[in-house]
């Protein structure tokens, strides 16, 4: 008796060691394929694919087209406005108080309402122009360093 205890002990414990336990989020339907549940911003999304690092390239794919999506919905301020948060964590306490003035006096007005993934070239230049007739090149310069550093 002792020894058929012993060897159901033996055939649960290869069962456990066997049967590997799913991560959160994901499940195995009964054909063998896998799907992937994750939430962002609030709505929920499903990956399916047939093994576990297939199933995360394809989550990180997802999530990235999300994200920029979600990037070039923002207008250039509401942008400007959680990138300078950032930037204040990071830098020199002047730094950003430099780059929030330079900004708001000379860049939200003419690209600040527009879309971060409808702002082009000619916008851009179209601002040296116009502040070219009414400031020194430094300015103008400046102006140029300010947004190219917004947008890296």
């Amino acid at each position: 008796m002792n020894q058929s205890n012993d060897i159901h002990r033996i055939i649960q414990t290869s069962r456990r060691i066997t049967m590997a336990r799913m991560k959160a989020g994901i499940r195995k339907h009964r054909d063998g394929s896998l799907e992937l549940r994750f939430t962002y911003n609030g709505e929920r999304y499903i990956v399916k694919g047939g093994t576990h690092s297939e199933l995360k390239s394809r989550e990180r794919i997802l999530r990235r087209n999300l994200q920029e999506e979600m990037y070039e919905m923002q207008t250039l301020d509401t942008y400007f406005k959680t990138w300078i948060e950032r930037k204040k964590l990071t830098s020199k306490q002047a730094t950003p108080y430099r780059y929030e003035r330079w900004y708001w006096n000379h860049i939200s007005q003419p690209l600040g309402q527009k879309r971060l993934g409808e702002i082009t070239r000619s916008d851009v230049l179209r601002l040296q122009e116009k502040m070219a007739a009414e400031y020194s090149p430094n300015s103008v310069n400046y102006t140029t360093r300010v947004l190219k550093i917004i947008f890296n």
